[in-house]
């Protein structure tokens, strides 16, 4: 009986479950980071450098990147929840994986949270625009002096967020542990960085220090990676591992073909 190679992996039942979920949150996790990132800040840039003078900082600008802060907020949201079923399908081979699934509950949680303070910045967008215009690295204390449970409450989510996005990590680290893939491994490191990235623009928002925020920039790029190299790297293990499993279907049905053939031959021989 041929044993198989040491570095095989041995996919259960849920891994595809498990790997299509999280390839699910990260899909979801590339379109937040889009939405409620990437566009925004773009936006946001264009108004304030831009020497055309087409796009204007001003309320209805204000207005429509909260906008699109809520939707990304919304996505987010949802991609932790695709990731946590997915952490959810292993935990059985590792504990940690529990860990994982509970901190993305907390960043879901988070994430809900953070809807009430940019909605109470669309609501105010007026008041909070003089404010910001005056002064952009200090938007979040112009949201305190606006609404200041508001801003506690932002604070308070934030915290919740980077839990969830610690839960992400952990999980990711796990599962690019149990499937070898490189793909995995670089988007957990990815992620990595993202945690404390985002913490520089958070403290420049809390601090007012126009020097971290460029942090936001930094966001914005691995917001971006992190789950695009997850959403690729969870489709390979299951695919390679159909592979391999027709490999060795093939190679079960030659030795049965070639058993059959021995024993045929075994008896036509005489006083077989």
């Amino acid at each position: 009986m041929i044993s198989p190679p040491s570095n095989a992996i041995e996919v259960g039942p849920l891994d595809p479950k498990g790997l299509r979920w999280i390839a699910t949150g990260a899909g979801l996790g590339l379109a937040a980071a889009a939405a409620g990132l990437a566009v925004p800040v773009s936006l946001l840039l264009l108004a304030t450098y831009s020497p055309t003078g087409l796009l204007r900082l001003g309320p209805t600008l204000i207005k429509a990147t909260g906008l699109l802060a809520v939707a990304g907020t919304l996505l987010f949201a949802v991609s932790l929840i695709a990731f946590r079923y997915g952490f959810a399908a292993f935990r059985k081979f590792e504990r940690w994986f529990w860990a994982a699934s509970v901190l993305c509950l907390i960043g879901t949680v988070g994430w809900v949270l953070l809807i009430l303070p940019v909605g109470i910045a669309l609501t105010s967008s007026a008041s909070l625009f003089n404010c910001v215009q005056a002064a952009p690295t200090h938007a979040l204390i112009c949201l305190q002096s606006v609404a200041p449970l508001a801003s506690y409450v932002g604070v308070v989510a934030f915290w919740l967020v980077w839990l969830g996005q610690l839960g992400i990590v952990v999980g990711l680290a796990f599962t690019g542990r149990r499937f070898r893939e490189t793909s995995l491994h670089v988007g957990t490191a990815l992620y990595a960085l993202l945690l404390l990235v985002f913490i520089a623009p958070f403290i420049g928002l809390v601090f007012a220090s126009s020097a971290l925020s460029y942090g936001a920039l930094a966001a914005v790029a691995l917001g971006l990676l992190a789950p695009a190299c997850v959403a690729f790297g969870s489709g390979r293990p299951t695919a390679d591992s159909k592979h391999a499993a027709g490999r060795t279907t093939n190679r079960e049905r030659g030795r049965t073909a070639g058993r059959h053939q021995s024993d045929a031959q075994g008896d036509a021989r005489p006083g077989g």
